[in-house]
């Protein structure tokens, strides 16, 4: 297989895995300018502040809306006593189709006083990322931003008693454009998790990231390979424009060599994944001063005669340039584990005079499947600006996504693989205002239910939801005319009752080819019903009432034919609508007592008859 000074693996199936332990950073070079671009939000913390790495950390108030912070031992977290599926923190600015690293750091520290552990899930965007999260772990993500905004939310089971998700440090990391893990993986709808990166030939106890990683990946210290350990304290050149991703050049200063070597990966890894490799390398032997001197074979999960080499000739002289010099090598396959486990091997070609060296790798689960779809943008906007404008709280992060996670008023439908809504559910929300002119926009829209509101003002056309059936706007105080709703060609029920409409009823109703009910009563109506409306009433084609509106005539005369409307249906899959029943209005209660009068006078009639 050829290398291009960078080569690439990958599998997965796992979405759950254990990363890292709560640990602390090594300084080794002096503090610089933080990066621009760097997120650090200190979960329920109460001031910012910087970091001995020289990282801002802020507080979480401009992030998150929901939660209560909580003091562990030195520390703080954010809990989520709100029973609603999602809480979420929102992660700007981002820019959309970029690499960031998502980094969440979870310590239980028995904040609730109940010695348990919550059990709750992580998500990134639209995708379930890990689900239960573990206490004391960080998990580290690489994701491609879908939007100008990341969404990272704790997800519980509603039904669940197991407490409230928490959350202790949350971090965001932007990746330059063109590295490894966005060629291989995010570029193609991916994600990553950081399962192992190891700086090999190191010994310290801390963890290596920001400043000495400008990326600020976390990197831990190995030195326990059957193996020779070397350093060097000359300086390593990185170049930039070769090696976006490249290690840090202090952890390139050290490396494990020998004859031969072999690494295996058990922990945290799975047959049924798919797994990114990625070696940093630098020559800094002074033995070495040319190419040819030191090359080698790496074997993946196998090696034995007539096995071909994962990467064959490997020459890091030749391939970084010169001595002094780092560069990232990785795989254009998958590396699929055998056994659960990684097994890499690093074998000395017969002509070469030194034996393999290596001072890094990071092992890096994919996702099994390409991550989830947002909710159309053309969606997005309008339902958050609803939202926003009716006050709805408990709706955070993606509104359909994830499937098992969306806002509780709404139900989507994928379509062309990307989610739409396509009904509103909003009965007895207590909603005040006029009805919103986003909703116009939300095209996929089949069904809206504002019914039981407090919503005033006048009904809009809603001349752009060609695809609306159920329209249900009854029992509000909204006032004026009906409109004629001529764009609303496949709308099969029209709910309008207990409101202050008045003026006539559009004849245009009756040219709607699919309406089948129609309920008018309890309104300021006026003027003649149109005869059209009535044959439809009277052929049974249409469920149609119009009682309470003493001003109406049919035919001239005033009107005394009512109509009991039935129950709308429920639509299938949806959420329950509280307003999914037409209660049967006053009037039809009159009727059937004066029905039951009469049927009792003649009663005592005929019983006068047999005296």
């Amino acid at each position: 297989m050829a290398l291009d000074c960078k080569m690439c693996l990958s599998n997965a199936s796992i979405l759950f895995v254990v990363l890292f332990s709560s640990v602390l950073l090594l300084i080794i070079i002096s503090p610089t300018e933080a990066q621009p671009g760097f997120v650090s939000i200190d979960c329920g913390g109460l001031e910012t502040f910087v970091s001995l790495t020289n990282i801002t950390w802020v507080t979480d108030e401009e992030y998150v809306t929901t939660g209560q912070s909580a003091t562990v031992k030195d520390s703080t977290v954010r809990y989520f006593p709100e029973k609603i599926p999602k809480n979420c923190y929102e992660l700007r600015p981002v820019e959309e189709g970029r690499a960031y690293i998502v980094r969440a750091f979870f310590h239980y520290g028995d904040f609730d006083n109940k010695d348990r552990m919550p059990q709750f899930s992580l998500i990134v965007d639209a995708t379930v990322m890990v689900s239960p999260v573990s206490d004391d772990d960080t998990y580290e993500m690489y994701v491609a931003a879908k939007s100008d905004t990341i969404s990272v939310c704790l997800a519980r089971d509603v039904s669940s008693l197991t407490g409230d998700p928490f959350i202790s440090t949350l971090e965001l990391r932007p990746l330059p454009l063109g590295t490894t893990y966005d060629t291989v993986a995010l570029s193609q709808g991916f994600g990553l998790f950081s399962i192992y990166s190891l700086d090999l030939g190191s010994n310290y106890s801390y963890v290596l990231g920001y400043p000495n990683d400008t990326l600020d990946r976390l990197w831990w210290s190995e030195a326990s390979l059957d193996s020779s350990s070397v350093s060097t304290t000359h300086e390593i050149v990185v170049s930039a424009n070769r090696n976006l991703d490249a290690a840090p050049p202090i952890m390139l200063q050290t490396a494990i060599t020998g004859t031969n070597l072999t690494y295996s990966f058990t922990k945290s890894v799975s047959s049924r994944s798919k797994y990114l490799v990625t070696m940093h390398f630098s020559e800094f032997s002074p033995n070495v001063t040319g190419p040819g001197q030191r090359v080698f074979d790496i074997y993946s999960n196998v090696w034995q005669q007539g096995i071909q080499p994962w990467a064959p000739n490997v020459d890091i002289y030749n391939l970084s340039g010169g001595q002094f010099m780092g560069v990232v090598l990785y795989s254009t396959q998958p590396v699929t584990p055998v056994n659960d486990s990684i097994l890499l091997n690093f074998k000395s070609s017969p002509n070469s005079s030194h034996g393999p060296i290596i001072s890094g790798i990071q092992v890096l689960l994919l996702t099994p499947q390409p991550l989830s779809n947002l909710t159309s943008s053309d969606d997005a906007r309008p339902i958050r600006d609803i939202r926003d404008y009716y006050v709805i709280n408990g709706s955070f992060g993606d509104p359909c996504m994830p499937e098992k996670f969306p806002w509780t008023w709404i139900y989507c439908e994928l379509q062309a693989g990307i989610p739409r809504i396509t009904s509103i559910f909003l009965s007895r929300w207590s909603l005040m205002g006029v009805i919103y002119s986003q909703f116009n926009k939300l095209l996929g829209l089949t069904e809206i239910h504002l019914d039981s509101n407090n919503l005033t003002g006048m009904i809009p056309e809603f001349n752009s939801l060609s695809d609306l059936i159920v329209l249900d706007l009854s029992r509000n105080r909204l006032t004026g005319p009906i409109p004629e709703f001529a764009s609303l060609k496949n709308l099969q029920t029209l709910n309008l009752e207990n409101n202050r409409l008045s003026g006539s009823i559009p004849a245009t109703l009756s040219t709607l080819p699919g309406l089948k009910e129609l309920y008018l009563a309890n309104n300021q109506l006026e003027g003649e019903i149109p005869p059209s409306l009535l044959s439809k009433l009277k052929a049974g084609t249409l469920n149609f009432t119009y009682g309470g509106n003493p001003k109406l005539t049919c035919n001239g005369e005033s009107c005394d034919l009512l109509m009991v409307a039935p129950s709308p249906p429920t639509p299938s899959g949806s959420p329950p609508s509280p307003s999914s029943v037409v209660p049967t209005p006053s009037y039809a209660t009159r009727k059937t007592a004066s029905t039951l009068s009469i049927f009792l006078i003649l009663i005592l009639f005929f019983k006068m008859q047999a005296i």
